[in-house]
């Protein structure tokens, strides 16, 4: 049996690089027994010195053997050569042929081994949202022996050219995840890599998923043949490589996602397109002397353009010498001007010939968000909780980031806490969460109806005052789901108005669950096994389930118990 002694975190890593070798010491220290079941050898580094070994603990402490073995997730298989550490007790160890692993003394009774192999991930490794193949995870199987899986790892490979063919260099490739969080479509840009000379990109340890690749250009590109290729600083009218997406589109709605399976290597070639470039020069007005902005060009899919320009911050001038052809938003943006910050934005067309536009700055100021009770059902004296919100902007732009805040009011209903807050210009769709027993009556701001229609925020207006009513009359939903559901089941409160957010309730142990607070209107119930990489927010993505859901009709407290039947999506 193998003696495994406390490795430091530094000693752990040069085991790691060590076991992708082929060669490998065949004995371990010569006090180590001969292998068993099957167990690879260990290389014993100990930089405490040669007495470590039989220096006493300062402590006595129970000795407890942990083994296991590690397998790939997809196949079964045994791994052979993965590093199993116990990090609580410094412990290292590779496995064996067979995967298998032993410490045959650990200090830690609770101890749980984690493992990681090239090529592999494990569950601390990456999201587990972003699996829609299983989330490795380590599996206890009895007492102290493990089942660790690991996940494979896919690579994104491709070959970036021009017009020409010519293989382009510098050309930052940006794989965007498309993963479901919370019941939503998220996309999440992941590390980038840039193409070499002969133009190719490549990007390891990829995690299984959707993925879209953003094409950027880079500080330099150089063709094949060492000839200068336009950059960032060359001169108005030459041809520009734009922002793009994978197969060579510029709307990201256009783009072609590509699904990596677990251990799969994906090859994407395409050409980035040359087009046209122009000056676009112009002012900022309303800007005071000697206050530095940043001025940028946003493409439409929402991403800035790597496009120098210069900017006079005496006369407010500025200069983009290269803008490819295009439309964009040209966006100035003062942070701590005099306190406060300065915002503006103006839509600029590249076509042609140069542009000429002028942009005015705005104080930025702040939203002011305001909740109340509704009078008319306010609780008796001295029997009154403060109603609090939780309010997530949901953009409509899939890259946009989600705004979030909380509010709560003050006692009487009548006063509120104001809460001003900063949100980005855009479109967005608001989803209110209100605790029990109170549900939202109405959301406006600045006459939009919040229930009915998104909210949009200008770049060119001044904030709008956020107005959200909450009322004590909620339903009360409950009930049975049958047959059992395995733990991570849950039961969705599906609106039928489009833009009213799904609500959510697990499934406890005794196959219960229930809804407080629930506003009066229709609803569909659906029971899931698992919701994972489940869009339920979306209403096209439940209609393959309508046949197995349940309709109800909620007034106001009312008190409803349904039971449900279970769908399975784990098959």
């Amino acid at each position: 049996m193998h003696k495994v002694f406390p490795a430091p975190r530094f000693i752990l890593a040069f085991i790691l690089i060590l076991s992708s070798l082929s060669f490998f010491p065949s004995q371990a220290a010569a006090q180590a027994d001969p292998p068993q079941n099957g167990l690879s050898d260990v290389l014993i580094i100990d930089v405490r010195g040669a007495a470590a070994e039989t220096e006493a603990p300062a402590s006595p402490r129970a000795i407890t053997k942990i083994s296991g073995i590690v397998i790939n997730a997809v196949t079964g298989e045994p791994l052979p050569r993965a590093l199993v550490t116990i990090e609580s007790e410094q412990l290292a160890t590779l496995t064996g042929a067979d995967g298998r692993f032993e410490f045959s003394r650990v200090g830690d009774s609770q101890a749980i081994p984690s493992a990681e192999k090239p090529g592999f991930l494990n569950d601390s490794q990456a999201q587990p949202e972003s699996f829609p193949y299983g989330i490795p995870s380590t599996v206890v199987q009895n007492g102290t022996t493990f089942m660790i899986p690991l996940m494979p790892a896919g690579i994104l490979t491709g070959r970036v050219v021009d017009s020409n063919g010519d293989p382009m260099e510098g050309v930052v490739v940006t794989p965007i995840a498309s993963i479901v969080v919370n019941g939503r479509r998220n996309l999440q840009p992941r590390l980038a890599a840039t193409t070499r000379k002969d133009g190719v990109f490549r990007i390891d340890s990829m995690p299984p998923g959707s993925y879209f690749l953003e094409v950027a250009l880079g500080s330099r590109l150089q063709a094949r043949d060492k000839r200068s290729l336009p950059s960032l600083e060359a001169p108005p009218g030459a041809d520009y490589p734009p922002l793009a997406f994978y197969p060579g589109v510029t709307d990201l709605t256009a783009a072609l996602a590509l699904d990596l399976r677990p251990g799969a290597t994906i090859e994407a070639d395409f050409t980035l397109a040359m087009v046209p470039a122009f000056r676009v020069s112009g002012k900022v007005t309303d800007h005071a002397p000697q206050q530095y902005l940043q001025l940028f060009l946003v493409h439409p899919s929402g991403q800035k353009l790597e496009v120098r320009n210069h900017f006079d911050a005496n006369t407010g001038t500025f200069t983009f010498p290269n803008v490819p052809a295009g439309e964009y938003r040209l966006v100035a943006l003062c942070e701590g001007c005099n306190g406060s910050s300065k915002y503006g934005e103006t839509p600029v067309i590249v076509s042609s010939q140069d542009v000429r536009v002028n942009v005015a700055v705005r104080e930025l100021g702040s939203i002011k968000a305001e909740i109340t009770e509704d009078s008319s059902q306010a609780p008796p004296a001295g029997d009154h909780e403060n109603p609090s919100v939780e309010a997530r902007l949901i953009p409509v732009h899939p890259l946009a980031s989600q705004v979030t805040f909380h509010l709560m009011s003050i006692a009487g209903g009548e006063t509120v806490v104001p809460n001003g807050f900063h949100i980005p210009p855009g479109a967005y769709r608001i989803e209110i969460k209100s605790e029990a027993p109170y549900h939202l009556a109405s959301a406006s701001y600045g006459g939009q109806n919040l229930l009915r229609e998104e909210l949009v925020i200008r770049g060119d207006a001044a904030y709008q005052r956020l107005q959200m009513v909450v009322c004590r009359d909620g339903a009360t939903l409950s009930g049975m789901v049958q047959p059992e559901s395995k733990p991570a089941g849950a039961v969705l409160l599906v609106p039928r108005s489009p833009l009213l957010p799904t609500r959510m309730a697990p499934i406890d142990k005794d196959n219960r669950y229930e809804l407080l607070g629930i506003a009066p209107g229709d609803y569909d119930l659906f029971a899931f096994d698992q919701i994972d990489n489940l869009e339920y927010h979306d209403r096209s993505f439940l209609r393959a389930y309508e046949d197995r859901a349940r309709h109800v009709s909620l007034h106001a407290n009312q008190t409803e118990s349904v039971t449900l039947d279970l769908i399975s999506r784990r098959n």
